[in-house]
């Protein structure tokens, strides 16, 4: 979470200017930045310490490494170096955190053996992550145009970003499939598919209406929540 506050503050009149993402900006000003900047450094602290203590109690620095490598890149996410506008550096390095970061420590904790199965079912939630990583960057591409900031989006096109964000969510349900969890493989199937749906919808459009349409159908908390409980329920099952 410390990440979107960090992005919220940095990102405050960019967010003011997009109006999927006006409530953000108008969030910080009723706070005030200085409150904001208190709340990112409790979150930070308090996150470290959660960190910190898993290591204490497992005895291994696996956990501490983990929340220390989460936070210093959730920050330099809009703070320089800035990985927001690194290309795809950008995508791989959130969703690489979304899943090293975030959820091996969980299967660590777990006692799960990290088997090829476990390994392909991370790289499956690598493969969607990635997706709607780029779809939640493709709803700002004409704001973030006209505010200077280069985006990956910006590089690919609303349309090829949204289908590139189509074919890895595809791509996970099949392996999800191949791995039997059958429920979350056919959630990504289906969001790909919804993806691709939506590429077709936006394509002829002006930048400004196809970034509008994607942040309009598409809401990365409800996809993701959507696309991780039905993997989570597939595999107890």
């Amino acid at each position: 979470m410390q990440a979107s506050v960090a992005d919220a503050l940095h990102d405050r009149e960019l967010d003011a200017e997009n109006p999927s993402k006006s409530v953000i900006s108008n969030a910080v000003s009723q706070l005030g930045c200085e409150v904001t900047r208190t709340l990112l450094v409790t979150e930070i602290v308090v996150a470290l310490a959660l960190w910190g203590w898993l290591t204490h109690v497992t005895g291994t620095l696996l956990f501490l490494a983990c929340g220390a490598a989460v936070t210093v890149l959730g920050y330099v996410y809009s703070y320089p170096p800035r990985l927001k506008e690194r290309g795809v550096v950008n995508h791989v390095t959130t969703t690489g955190v979304d899943v090293i970061g975030i959820i091996l420590p969980v299967v660590v904790l777990s006692g799960s053996a990290l088997t090829p199965s476990v390994w392909a079912t991370l790289f499956a939630v690598f493969l969607y992550g990635f997706g709607y990583h780029v779809l939640h960057q493709a709803g700002d591409t004409y704001y973030d145009r006209e505010f200077g900031v280069t985006t990956f989006t910006q590089r690919l096109g609303v349309t090829r970003s949204v289908r590139v964000a189509s074919v890895a969510t595809i791509l996970a349900g099949i392996v999800l499939c191949a791995c039997g969890a059958v429920l979350g493989g056919a959630a990504a199937l289906a969001v790909g598919v919804g993806y691709a749906v939506l590429a077709a919808r936006v394509v002829g459009r002006s930048e400004r209406a196809q970034s509008d349409a994607v942040s309009r159908w598409f809401h990365i908390g409800w996809v993701a929540t959507f696309l991780n409980g039905s993997l989570a329920a597939s595999l107890f099952l």
